[in-house]
This record gives structure tokens, C-alpha cells and sequence, in this order.
């Protein structure tokens, strides 16, 4: 019986208490009584022949041992009083082999009942329900606990059985998207927030700056705003609708204040709209008293416009019209407009002391180091 005790108690609750296993359980139950029934009969006739030809009695041994209060076999705990060296007996005594009987005894029905539980596991391939490693995610854990106490020390062993946490793993539904709880998509994000599309953002406008994304804004043409611009704004982060003044961007005449009209400030080859609200527009409309259109530069703002500019008016570094590839120096002090390339891709006229080498040699120079541009500001064209 202390088999079972163990094997429901301690090892494999679930197996053990299986209907399957109910009858092997019994034989070895009865197996363990009937070498029980053995060991007691040789031991009692050895007890018997050590007394008889022991010199010296052995105390008896509830005067040399204290034993707690029954407890089920498997919890037996023995508390022994030190034998004094002056009273060593010269022969084992009857209570000492009690003690070495009973802990033979309690290791072979141990033996047994984990022996039948291995043997139980092994020789059949059903698997019991209850040890079902593939069961519903809906079963509810449960816990097992086995005590035991003795007059100095005391343990608690604790077994637990959770809710199961292979479900799907059988089948392979885990991987199925639809039965996942993973995280929702973003709710729609405020204005300077980053985006991919018009779902992303709380104004459904997602403006497009170049070479750094989208960003969720107030709007994305001059149309959205009503009255105004739909201009980048550095400061703020995103694009908003500004008053049309001179220098924001646009993208119609419209929606540029007064008589200032929406002019392309620099040729991007179609990679960004560089349209601003500007005075002039070279193709239809001119500047009046002679002047001329020119450009007038904030790189550092991603902003300018088309400006009316007297002749000879512009010192170096500052903006000039281009004539396809070629800079028109009429504006620039010196008469030289260099080309400068921005970003690398975009070329812009910029006012400097000279286009080509020849240009220095009157300052007795040789090289013409050309202008740099970038969002930093230009670098204009210098002899060197």
C-alpha cells in the first residue's frame, strides 16, 4: 500500500489514479505485502538469536529509542538518543535492528512502487487522458500538497498542475494570424507625427518632405487651407496653412497674398514642388523699371522666392538666374553667377568672384575653386 501512497502522493498522480492502471497497481500492492510478510519473519528469528548469545542484555528499545506518532509510511521520521560511549554494546541490539528493519522495509516497497509506475509508463503507448499534454487551454490548474514534520524539522513539497500551455502545438494553430492577440494597429497620430499614409494621421494628411518621409500635417495643397498657403514650417514640423505671404510655399497663384504669385524657385527635375509666393515669374510675369528677376535663397529654412533685383545689385553669395546650365551675372556685383550643385542633383546660381580660371588671372590667380551649396548655407566661387 505505501506503493500507491507514493505514487499518488508524490510521483505521477494522474497515472497512477488511472482506471487503466487500477489492476497492476493491486498486484503490486500485494507483491509488496508478501515481501513485507517475509523480511518480518527472518528478521524476528534474528532478533531472537542475537539475544540469546548476547553477553551483555541489550536495554530495551523504547528506553534507547523515541519514535513519533504513527504517519503513513512514506513520512516516517526517527529521532534516536546517542548511545553513551561508556555503554557501547558488543552486539547489535534488538532496537537497533528494528530501526535497520523498518528503513529496509520502507526502501523496498519504495523500490516496488517505482518499478511498477516505470513499468506502467513504458510498456503502453496509450497515453491516459488526465496526462493528455495536447489538452483544451481551458482546463483549470490544480495543486497537490504533501507534508511532512518531525520534532526538528518539518518540509512541504508542492506540486502543480497549470492550466496547459501547448495548446495548438499539435495541430499548429498557434501560427494561425487570426486566433493571435497581437498589437492593434496605431490609432491615428497627431500633427509632426511620422507616416506612410493619410490613415495614419488625425487630419488624414499625410505631407510627403523630401529625402526625410511623411509627416502628419495641417494640410497638403493650398486648396486645403481655404485661404493661404500650404507651406512646410521648420519650426513647427509638419506643414500648415500660412497667410500667402512672400516666401512661404504654395502651389497656386491663389493662395499667395495680394498680387505675389506662385513662381518656381529652383528646377528640382521633378523630384519636389520648389514653388513659392514670389513678385515675379520669368515667363509671364516680368519685373517693371528694368529690373530683373532673380532669386533670392533661405536654404537653411528650405524657403525664397523670385525677387525684382536692380543689375549689379547682388554681392557674392548671393542668388543669380540661371539660363538653362548657365549663370546670368547681370545681377552680381562682380558680373560672375557660378553654378552650384544642391544636393548634388539641383544646380543654382550663386554671385562669387569668378565662373572659370581665366576669370583670376586679372588678381593674379590661377584656380577658381567653384560655389558649394547645401542646407547650410552657399560657399560662392573664389580664386585661389
Amino acid at each position: 500500500l505505501l506503493g500507491r501512497v507514493v505514487a499518488i502522493k508524490v510521483l505521477r498522480p494522474e497515472i497512477a489514479l488511472h482506471p487503466q492502471f487500477a489492476g497492476r497497481f493491486l498486484q503490486e500492492a500485494k507483491a509488496a505485502a508478501e515481501i513485507d510478510k517475509q523480511i518480518r519473519g527472518k528478521t524476528s528469528k534474528g532478533y531472537q538469536e542475537v539475544g540469546a548469545t548476547a553477553t551483555t542484555p541489550a536495554p530495551a528499545p523504547a528506553a534507547r529509542y523515541s519514535r513519533d506518532p504513527p504517519r503513513p509510511p512514506a513520512q516516517r521520521r526517527f529521532t534516536a538518543t546517542p548511545p553513551r560511549l561508556d555503554d557501547a554494546p558488543t552486539q547489535p541490539s534488538a532496537g537497533m535492528m528494528d530501526m535497520r528493519y523498518d528503513t529496509m522495509r520502507t526502501m523496498a516497497l519504495a523500490l516496488v512502487a517505482a518499478g511498477s509506475l516505470l513499468g506502467s509508463a513504458c510498456g503502453d503507448d496509450s497515453t491516459p487522458p488526465a496526462a493528455d499534454s495536447t489538452s483544451s487551454g481551458d482546463d483549470t490548474g490544480t495543486t497537490t500538497n504533501v507534508s511532512a514534520t518531525s520534532q526538528s524539522t518539518s518540509a512541504t513539497v508542492t506540486t502543480t498542475t497549470g492550466a496547459d500551455s501547448t495548446t495548438g502545438m499539435a495541430d499548429g494553430s498557434f501560427l494561425d494570424p487570426s486566433t493571435s492577440t497581437g498589437t492593434e494597429p496605431p490609432n491615428p497620430q497627431p500633427n509632426g507625427s511620422q507616416c506612410t499614409g493619410p490613415d495614419d494621421c488625425e487630419t488624414m494628411f499625410c505631407y510627403e518632405v523630401p529625402m526625410f518621409g511623411g509627416l502628419c500635417s495641417e494640410c497638403l495643397t493650398d486648396e486645403d487651407c481655404g485661404k493661404g498657403t500650404c507651406s512646410i514650417d521648420l519650426n513647427m514640423g509638419y506643414a500648415i496653412c500660412t497667410d500667402g505671404s512672400l516666401g512661404v510655399m504654395c502651389s497656386t497663384d491663389e493662395g499667395c497674398m495680394g498680387d505675389l504669385v506662385c513662381s518656381e524657385l529652383v528646377n528640382t527635375g521633378g523630384i519636389f514642388p520648389a514653388n513659392f509666393c514670389s513678385e515675379c515669374r520669368d515667363d509671364d510675369v516680368p519685373c517693371a523699371g528694368g529690373d530683373i528677376c532673380s532669386p533670392v535663397y533661405d536654404l537653411e529654412n528650405i524657403a525664397g522666392y523670385m525677387g525684382c533685383v536692380t543689375p549689379g545689385s547682388v554681392e557674392n553669395g548671393g542668388g543669380c538666374p540661371l539660363n538653362g546650365v548657365v549663370g546670368d551675372g547681370t545681377v552680381c556685383m562682380s558680373g560672375a553667377c557660378g553654378v552650384a550643385q544642391l544636393f548634388g542633383l539641383i544646380p543654382i546660381g550663386i554671385c562669387g568672384e569668378c565662373v572659370d580660371d581665366a576669370d583670376c588671372v586679372a588678381m593674379g590667380l590661377t584656380t577658381c575653386e567653384p560655389a558649394v551649396a547645401d542646407m547650410s548655407g552657399v560657399t560662392p566661387a573664389t580664386c585661389i
